[in-house]
């Protein structure tokens, strides 16, 4: 089986037709956008925005993949939280909270 990588042919046309557009300006605009409240003191300066990034989208992705993988039949367990929404704010307050700066609520 031949991997994406190995596709190279494919993979440069794919990259030239996309230009600046693709998967990673999700991460870059989240980036940028916790980097700015990193600069107004409202996210901890003790962290790197790109990991922050990348840690929540990671997270709604593995998310989406498990969703996918099951057909949206997960067994019991597998999903937690289980509703989205939840996932979503327990996720996001998971996350603030190791961002939030000491003295700061």
């Amino acid at each position: 089986m031949v991997g994406w990588r190995g596709r190279t042919g494919v993979r440069a046309r794919i990259l030239i037709e996309l230009g600046t557009a693709g998967p990673q300006n999700a991460t870059q605009h989240l980036a940028g956008y916790l980097a700015a409240e990193q600069a107004l003191g409202r996210v901890s300066s003790g962290i790197d925005p790109h990991a922050a990034a990348t840690l929540l989208i990671g997270a709604c992705f593995h998310r989406a993949f498990l969703d996918l993988f099951f057909d949206a039949e997960a067994p019991p367990g597998v999903l937690l939280p289980e509703g989205d929404e939840e996932f979503a704010a327990e996720t996001v307050r998971v996350l603030l909270d190791g961002l939030t700066p000491p003295g700061r609520a």
